[in-house]
């Protein structure tokens, strides 16, 4: 018995050592590809403009103002916590209110983006003129003004239901209200952030790959190039979605299925740990597009190339070299 005691204790402590690991290793190169990967796709974006014309190019391009947002506020306190014990949600109230809020409407706004950017995807790949006609730029731009504001008037409340409340001597940035928590974790993490986003760009990026494969030797209605590159992007990036949000959706609805489980020291410790390790991997989501779009397109690589060059040869023809008298 004493063995079996032991033998617990000594796990819970090697799986707070392995949670702060894969925090911290995991995190940081998160932190950085999404950093960087992020920066690049606002760079190209802005440098092509195909942001001011076509809806799902508008799509990527505030999902990725939006994502390199996700990163720095989701990812960052994060390693400053398990790195140097340093949480500012603890120090700071309005922090507290201001982070939590921000990160649950950039969670909200991303998922309802992936799924207009999935629909938009369907549109302009199907063989019906009418259907095709529905994707344009104006729709899209009303679209991201509804989402903005619905989502920001959603989380409001949010934001004055949070709070730093001092638990056993020890502040800690919670949710006051278990109405409103037992909202947010019954109905906002399951359905609207995993079930229905999932759902739909399943359903939309079947189709739209059907239409894709069908209609690519077809000459009656062949696609031009800038919407075989989004195509093939918005299908990669469906991909990405499944990949990062799959799992997380899965382990969150077996937390949330075994609340009231209970569950002995060994079993809690365990969870820790993939709740440790899911809570990281997530930002997959938020920090890898970039690379997606550099893996499913050519032309967005070519672009990319261009940028650098044009960004170069600019450095390059600024430097003013000292005329000899």
């Amino acid at each position: 018995m004493s063995s079996n005691t032991s033998g617990t204790a000594d796990f819970i402590i090697q799986s707070q050592y392995i949670s702060q690991y894969l925090g911290l290793t995991l995190g940081f190169a998160l932190f950085l590809c999404g950093i960087i990967g992020n920066f690049l796709n606002i760079i190209v974006f802005l440098s092509v403009g195909n942001y001011k014309q076509n809806p799902c190019s508008l799509y990527m391009f505030i999902g990725s103002i939006l994502n390199l947002l996700d990163v720095i506020i989701g990812i960052g306190p994060r390693i400053l916590i398990l790195g140097f014990q340093i949480d500012l949600q603890q120090m700071n109230r309005i922090w507290c209110k201001f982070r939590i809020s921000l990160l649950n409407f950039l969670g909200l706004s991303l998922s309802t983006i992936i799924c207009l950017q999935s629909v938009d995807t369907f549109l302009c790949t199907s063989r019906s003129v009418n259907l095709r006609q529905r994707s344009n730029i104006k729709r899209a731009r009303l679209l991201l003004l509804i989402i903005g504001l619905f989502w920001s008037m959603h989380e409001i409340t949010t934001f004055i239901l949070q709070d730093i409340v001092i638990v056993n001597g020890i502040p800690s940035c919670v949710m006051t209200s278990s109405i409103y928590a037992s909202y947010r974790s019954y109905f906002i993490v399951p359905v609207t952030t995993i079930t229905i986003p999932i759902s739909i760009i399943s359903i939309f990026g079947f189709y739209s790959y059907r239409h894709f494969i069908n209609q690519l030797g077809n000459d009656s209605h062949s696609f031009s190039a800038v919407t075989k590159q989004f195509t093939k992007m918005a299908l990669c990036q469906i991909v990405n979605v499944l990949l990062f949000q799959g799992p997380f959706g899965c382990a969150s609805i077996y937390f949330l299925a075994t609340t009231n489980v209970v569950k002995d020291s060994y079993r809690q410790a365990q969870e820790r740990l993939v709740t440790a390790f899911f809570s990281v991997y997530v930002y997959g989501l938020y920090a890898t597009p970039f690379y997606c779009y550099c893996i499913a397109s050519k032309r967005f690589r070519n672009q990319l190339c261009q940028v650098f060059h044009r960004f170069t040869c600019q450095r390059a023809s600024n430097r003013v070299q000292p005329e000899t008298q």
